[in-house]
């Protein structure tokens, strides 16, 4: 069983219903700084976590990472000051996670997923221009897209074709917790 894709046509209505519920793998709160705003912590703080956080407007985000131009349609969270014990902000390691609304009738839609972060290294919680944001696709944006690209059934590898797939992704994530990311400033848009 998947999640449904917020739909094209509902672009924009994001944020009517309610906070969306961020679940990742990020990095957490560097122990030693419990200060506004906290520092992440190093990778042996990284688990599965979940919280909450409401949409705040969208945007076309564009930034350099890697060589490459990234050019496309965001909604973007905010770290607000008055943050319940739930609010989430994204860290290290929560590229491509998701952002999921519930409708009335109890369903899930993936809403975004997590591409960046306003400020790398901490996460700043204010009611004022210096609260940190978090940049994640609109998946209305490119929901009939990713929906054309869907194949169903979807066909099962031969078990020694999942075995590779398995080592390939295991060897993957060890590379990507390994990466360095350069330190950027605010504006600058680091990649996760």
């Amino acid at each position: 069983m998947g999640v449904n894709l917020f739909p094209e046509y509902a672009k924009g209505l994001e944020g009517d219903f309610g906070a969306a519920t961020h679940i990742g793998w990020g990095v957490g709160q560097n122990p030693d700084d419990l200060s506004n705003p906290w520092a992440w912590g190093s990778s042996s703080t990284s688990e599965k976590r979940w919280g909450v956080n409401a949409f705040e407007g969208a945007t076309i985000l564009t930034y350099l990472h890697g060589g490459f131009d990234y050019d496309f349609e965001s909604i973007y969270t905010e770290s607000d000051s008055d943050a319940t014990v739930n609010e989430a902000a994204a860290t290290l390691y929560d590229s491509g996670s998701g952002l999921f609304i519930k409708d009335g009738a109890d369903q899930w839609f993936l809403a975004g997923t997590i591409v960046t972060v306003s400020t790398d290294g901490s996460s700043t919680f204010a009611a004022d221009a210096t609260a940190d944001l978090n940049y994640a696709v609109r998946i209305a944006e490119y929901s009939d897209e990713i929906a054309a690209l869907m194949i169903d059934p979807i066909t099962v590898p031969e078990s020694s074709t999942l075995a590779l797939m398995f080592g390939l992704m295991a060897l993957g994530a060890v590379m990507r917790r390994r990466a360095v990311i350069p330190s950027k400033t605010r504006d600058s848009h680091p990649c996760l």
